[in-house]
């Protein structure tokens, strides 16, 4: 029975309570098995349970202890409060306003604020470790005896274990005890190895006291070192040393440098602690500081006791400079006065630096001798020997180096005097130095940029950004240059313009700011407009990217000269790439180069591919100037082509402006070698084939968009079209012209303007005598109808004549035709359309005896706001009649004809806004016309 007690409280340490109450079944029949289904004891435990029975049953090793399998547990020690960051010291305000630069003390960053510590609880542990009461021993013997011991070391410094003598534990290493216990061991079992370790750890008690932000008595592991009671005590405040750490235990006093650990130089100090010890964290020492290029810049603690060390000493501590290179090194001191004294210790490695002195490390000059560079539009970019590249030649040697896209015009030289040290761009053909008919020696540093298209844009855009009247040209040449592209973009693919079911006209080029428009040309204007984005010039072929890319770069000496926001080259910009750095021309680059080429243009017009201005080296011929734009356009007048030349006598102060004539030939164009200023023109062949395309829709037998020679007539392709069905209504031909729909659409925003102002001159002073200024409900009225007509789209309807019969017998009623014209023939309507201020607006069906008073009768009538005397007819042709032209002028008598539109407006005031009515019934007319082509296509 005193067998089965002490066993039974063995195991209530390790299975509680639960493991207990099943031990009580085991010795019945299902013990086990009951004691694991109603205590929740696991596998582990119920294996340790029938061990313990076998041994009971066995009597032999009675007085063996078993503990469970041994599981991997940690203990966290957590700092005994949450403490902030700290702030800037006065010490780092003194020393960095010396230096010049923002410095942190050392080390407060990993020691200067507490957090947990992390241990674990089982598992090896160091021979050197000193054991002490509480600490867990485990031992394990295989051979004739295979058990597992576990024993605590008793208040008397030993430990115990069945059929072994007590061994002295505490106080000793781990190491010695180990040894002490495997030799007590081999003398007591035959046959038997042995296996200690230590178990779990004991805990001890230390006191913090200093520097810290939270001191008081720790509770910590026996495996805890002096680090970890400095980080659950909050951590070493600033003002606290690192350095000279000490450790009291008994009468002996330990010194800890925690840069030992931070740095990894010598002997890492970092003790263990035992029970008793006390840390003592002392105020900061004497300090320097070291600043500049060197890898960790900060304020750093003298030795324990030293007053100074050697300038090396504090470059090691600073971890050495940033990369290896020539530095100049200087020690600031401050004098008594408050002075402050540099001195050069470039060279003295063993110069003291003291408390307070500051280490300045800065590079020395780094100069490159006996290099060039390659960069731009180059497909291997970098340095070179100036030794075995001497020549441009050299750097050049074939059209492989560059890269396609690049430029080979001109390309440039930045080269720095020696003598003066002024910068110079010295322009060369890359086309004729890659043939051998060029060739310039370089010089050490010279810089050798092939030019990208679109770089060689930007800089004429710099060059031209203070001359008014080039800048104008030039930005004209880009616009030109867009219409092109947004032309080539349309044949392409894009519809021509028409009308669409809601009346609304599609607008693939105009800039006008609506929905879908193109390039605002405005936005052009002033040349800085800052779109970096560059896009190329490749071919000849222009892309309306491209040239908005260099329309929106262009007139700004620095603005939009950088490849793109990230440094990396645009889309298309091929020739615009290479190595990191080396691609790209700053804005400072491309504003000198704007300086110094502003003398080497040339300007290309008429029929070549790609027109413009161009940078053109000395000796260039017309021949390579083509090439490198795209060449000729098919159409080209090849009789003769236009030459202007500009030679200017500095000697006399005057210069000779000429203009000749060529044939447009290869041999010719090799003969003439362009010059800076030349202006060059080509012109087309006068034709009449395709000048545009139209479309035609509605009730003909084959609609869709047809293109039409110059001067081309409506009832030719009306014909085309394969003639009018049954059902057409050619008096009520809708024909919408660009041209006439922007006129529209100004003169409507210039009336309103108009109306504005006159309905502030009305709220002012009114415009009759003894009248009154319009009330409140009247300017809410006129403000509605501004609106209305400012959110009307002109269509440009323009009255016509379709039907073939009639433009049979009078020839000059045939309308000739434009681009982009539209022309919608609908079908044969039943009805005339009542609209505005009558009392039931809509259509109202058509006789032939019927009078515009019959239709506003049939309407309902007017409205008490409806202005009788101004009443507006639409014809089917789309033709405006008011209530004041007489109608015998219709040609229809008193009666209008089918497919008519009745119109009346609202009166407002005549008293107070006559003037403001007069000027509404002009756009009314036009509002009208809209109306009327609306009615017409809503029915297709």
């Amino acid at each position: 029975m005193q067998l089965k007690d002490s066993l039974s409280l063995h195991l209530a340490r390790a299975l509680g309570m639960a493991g207990l109450c099943g031990l009580l079944f085991t010795g019945l029949p299902g013990g086990a098995a009951m004691a694991q289904s109603s205590s929740g004891v696991t596998p582990d435990q119920l294996q340790m349970l029938q061990q313990m029975q076998q041994q009971m049953k066995g009597g032999n090793n009675a007085q063996q202890t078993i503990q469970p399998p041994v599981s991997r547990t940690e203990t966290i020690l957590e700092p005994t409060s949450t403490s902030a960051p700290q702030g800037t010291t006065d010490l780092e305000r003194i020393l960095s306003a010396r230096a010049g630069t923002k410095l942190q003390q050392f080390g407060y960053d990993q020691f200067g604020q507490g957090r947990p510590v992390t241990q674990s609880q089982v598992g090896a542990v160091q021979d050197r470790y000193i054991l002490g009461v509480g600490d867990e021993i485990v031992l394990t013997l295989r051979g004739q005896e295979n058990m597992e011991y576990r024993a605590e070391i008793n208040r008397d410094g030993s430990v115990v274990f069945p059929k072994l003598n007590p061994v002295p534990a505490a106080g000793q290493s781990f190491g010695k005890f180990r040894s002490n216990l495997l030799a007590t061991v081999r003398r007591s079992f035959v046959s038997t190895e042995a296996f200690v370790t230590v178990g779990r750890v004991r805990q001890i008690s230390v006191l913090v006291s200093g520097e810290v932000s939270d001191p008081g008595v720790r509770t910590l592991t026996g495996l805890s070192t002096v680090v970890d009671a400095l980080l659950v005590s909050g951590g070493i405040k600033k003002s606290g040393s690192l350095r000279s750490i000490q450790i009291v235990r008994g009468d002996r006093i330990l010194t800890v440098d925690l840069y030992s650990v931070m740095i990894g130089r010598g002997a890492a100090d970092n003790a263990v602690l035992t029970e008793g010890d006390k840390i003592v964290v002392p105020p900061l020492g004497r300090t320097l500081a070291v600043a500049g290029n060197v890898r960790r810049p900060g304020i750093y603690e003298l030795p324990p006791g030293a007053r100074s060390v050697s300038v090396h000493e504090a470059m090691r501590l600073a971890n050495g400079t940033t990369v290896p290179g020539s530095y100049t090194i200087s020690l600031m001191q401050m004098q008594p006065d408050g002075k402050r004294r540099f001195i050069d210790v470039t060279g003295a490695r063993n110069a003291p630096v003291a408390d307070g002195e500051v280490v300045l490390v800065r590079t020395a000059v780094d100069v490159s001798i006996n290099q060039v560079q390659l960069t731009g539009a180059v497909r291997t970019p970098g340095s070179f020997a100036l030794g075995k590249y001497a020549t441009l030649h050299d750097v050049l040697p074939s059209m492989d180096v560059l890269q396609p896209g690049a430029y080979t015009l001109m390309g440039v030289i930045d080269r720095m005097d020696p003598a003066t040290l002024q910068r110079s761009a010295l322009p060369f053909s890359p086309l004729h130095v890659v043939q051998g008919k060029e060739n310039v020696r370089l010089m050490s540093d010279d810089s050798v940029r092939i030019l990208t298209k679109v770089e060689m844009r930007k800089i004429l855009a710099a060059a031209f950004a203070r001359d008014r009247l080039f800048k104008q040209e030039f930005d004209q040449s880009l616009k030109d240059e867009l219409d092109e592209a947004d032309q080539k973009d349309d044949d392409t693919g894009k519809r021509v313009r028409g009308t669409n079911a809601q009346g609304q006209r599609g607008d693939n080029s105009r800039g006008s700011g609506q929905q879908g428009g193109g390039q605002d040309y405005r936005s052009i204007q002033g040349g800085t407009s800052g779109n970096n984005n560059a896009g190329s010039f490749s071919g000849g072929d222009m892309t309306s990217a491209d040239a908005r890319s260099a329309a929106g770069s262009g007139g700004s000496s620095s603005a939009g000269l950088s490849a793109g926001p990230s440094g990396a080259p645009a889309a298309g910009d091929a020739g615009n790439s290479g190595a990191p750095g080396q691609g790209d021309m700053s804005a400072a680059d491309g504003a000198f180069f704007g300086k110094s080429l502003s003398d080497y243009w040339v300007n290309v017009s008429g029929a070549v591919h790609a027109p413009g201005f161009y940078l053109v080296a000395p000796g260039t011929t017309m021949e390579e100037v083509l090439a490198a734009i795209g060449g000729l356009v098919d159409d080209v007048d090849s009789s003769e082509f236009e030459l202007t030349s500009t030679v200017i006598d500095n000697s006399t102060g005057r210069s000779t402006t000429s203009r000749s004539a060529y044939p447009a030939t290869r041999e010719q164009f090799a003969k003439i070698v362009v010059a800076p200023f030349d202006r060059v023109h080509f012109r087309r062949v006068y034709s009449d084939k395709y000048s545009g395309s139209v479309k035609v829709d509605g009730e003909v037998r084959y609609p869709g968009v047809y293109s039409i020679l110059r001067n081309e007539k409506l009832s030719s392709v009306l014909q085309r079209a394969g003639g009018m069905t049954d059902v057409a209504f050619p008096e009520g031909a809708v024909f919408l012209r660009d041209s006439v729909a922007e006129a529209e659409q100004d003169e409507n925003r210039r009336v309103i303007a108009d109306m504005r102002n006159q309905m502030l001159a009305l709220m002012v002073k009114p415009s009759m005598p003894n009248a009154q200024a319009p009330n409140g409900e009247t300017l809410k009225a006129m403000e509605v109808l501004m609106t209305e007509l400012e959110q009307n789209v002109a269509l440009g309807r323009v009255p016509v004549t379709a039907d073939p019969a009639a433009l049979q017998k009078h020839p000059d009623l045939d309308t000739a035709l434009e681009s982009g014209d539209s022309i919608t023939i609908p079908k044969k309507p039943a009805t005339v359309l009542v609209m505005g201020e009558v009392m039931r607006s809509g259509a109202q069906r058509f006789e032939a005896s019927n009078s515009v008073d019959d239709y506003i009768e049939r309407a309902g009538g007017t409205t008490q706001q409806a202005d009788t005397s101004r009443i507006i007819i639409v014809l089917p042709d789309g033709s405006v009649r008011s209530n004041s032209n007489s109608w015998l002028n219709f040609g229809f008598g008193s009666k209008i004809p089918v497919g008519s539109t009745v119109f009346v407006p609202r009166e407002l005031d005549p008293y107070t806004v006559h003037q403001f009515v007069v000027d509404t019934v002009q756009i009314f007319a036009q509002l009208a016309t809209s109306a009327a082509a609306l009615a017409v296509l809503s029915k297709q």
